[in-house]
């Protein structure tokens, strides 16, 4: 955390942290997508640059040997809608289906006609 000078105060005064310790970033925002290149970015600064014109933001990002720029396209997302009530199943539904599935399991282990028992 750096200090910063403030003469209104006469004293340093700190820099408020940041939330969840990320960098705050920064949204630019640029007529066309040909002009994100344009944007100056600092070594160890991230800019996020938006296109007007299209659907398009770049996150640009400086380091000691130049700037990375990261391009995404954004589309319209649509969520599946939430399931219908009647496609739950109730508790007395599932003792039902439980019911006949011991029902046919204790049928089919029984002893066939005619065999011998195990005593």
């Amino acid at each position: 955390m750096y200090d910063n000078y403030n003469p209104m105060m006469g004293r340093p005064q700190p820099q408020p942290m940041t939330r969840g310790g990320f960098d705050s970033g920064v949204i630019v925002f640029v007529p066309a997508v040909e002009d994100i290149e344009r944007v100056p970015v600092m070594a160890g600064e991230k800019v996020y640059v938006m296109a007007m014109n299209d659907a398009v933001i770049a996150c640009r990002t400086g380091g000691n040997m130049g700037t990375e720029t990261t391009f995404c396209k954004m589309e319209e997302f649509v969520p599946a809608p939430a399931p219908k009530p009647e496609d739950y199943i109730t508790k007395a539904d599932l003792e039902d289906i439980l019911s006949r599935l011991l029902a046919q399991q204790s049928a089919g282990q029984a002893p066939a006609k005619g065999g011998k028992k195990s005593e």
